[in-house]
């Protein structure tokens, strides 16, 4: 489905809180936290399937061994951020992190 931007998720440990989740960072945090964008869900027969946007682009895994000591410490900054991001988001009850 990648004509359509589209990627389905779907499987035994996928889970209806995963994509409330996504929606509920997408919310909080804007463009701190990158998220794909969520197109919706569905159970059926049991199994959840989230709809979401497709992000073609290599992975970290595919090139972190290719890449310069300078471009890996610039990612690790970036996903410093977003851990910092993340432990900032606080529930009414709980600290979220």
């Amino acid at each position: 489905m990648s004509e359509m931007q589209l990627v389905i998720k779907y499987g035994p440990r996928v889970t209806i809180d995963e994509a409330v989740t996504m929606l509920m960072v997408k919310k909080v945090l804007g463009d701190l936290v990158p998220v794909p964008e969520l197109f919706g869900w569905r159970v059926h027969q049991g199994t959840v399937f989230i709809y979401m946007e497709l992000i073609s682009c290599v992975t970290l895994q595919e090139c972190w061994s290719s890449m310069e000591l300078p471009g890996q410490h610039s990612i690790c900054g970036q996903l410093c951020q977003i851990i910092s991001s993340l432990r900032q988001v606080q529930h009414e009850k709980c600290l979220i992190g």
